[in-house]
């Protein structure tokens, strides 16, 4: 499993100390961290996060099952999606490839794409167990197909426009 994020430059480029440039030995416990904190992203307990592609766009899912969308550069709020039928705690959120939907998936057992232009509910699919991981294909415009991964089996593929689903043999 490997994460990889592109974040904006203003967050990329506070690491390092001014003080360090002229320092002849660098300590090489002293790792390249930020050393303040420029800013929060506030709106109640959120438990997973994943930025868009272009790093732009942060989705991050709440623990009242709702999932909220900030943008970076205004760093304000641009959408909350909220499922009437989930109160749950969100346990990930994928964006597709080209960042118009997001998938989330609850601790309710369920799995909800969100049109995010529109903040309309697409699809919501009940599984069997509680999805820890979830990630949509990336090859089509239209999701349509998404991998879920469960704290206690095997994978899961599930067909998002019918709901049908089919565990991947691991052996």
């Amino acid at each position: 499993l490997s994460l990889s994020l592109s974040l904006p430059e203003k967050v990329r480029c506070f690491g390092i100390r001014p003080d360090a440039m002229n320092a002849p030995i660098i300590d090489p416990l002293q790792g390249d961290f930020p050393e303040v904190i420029e800013e929060y992203l506030q709106h109640g307990n959120m438990k997973c996060i994943a930025f868009n592609r272009r790093g732009t766009l942060l989705a991050a899912g709440c623990a009242d099952g709702s999932c909220i969308i900030w943008d970076f550069e205004t760093r304000g709020i641009a959408k909350e999606l909220q499922d009437k039928d989930c109160v749950a705690p969100i346990t990930s959120v994928c964006w597709s490839k080209y960042g118009h939907y997001i998938l989330a998936s609850a601790t309710d057992k369920s799995l909800t794409l969100w049109d995010v232009i529109n903040g309309e509910k697409i699809a919501r699919i009940t599984l069997q167990q509680t999805t820890m991981h979830v990630r949509l294909h990336p090859g089509s415009c239209t999701p349509s197909v998404c991998l879920a991964c469960p704290l206690s089996s095997a994978p899961i593929l599930v067909d998002l426009n019918t709901g049908s689903s089919t565990v991947l043999p691991v052996s």
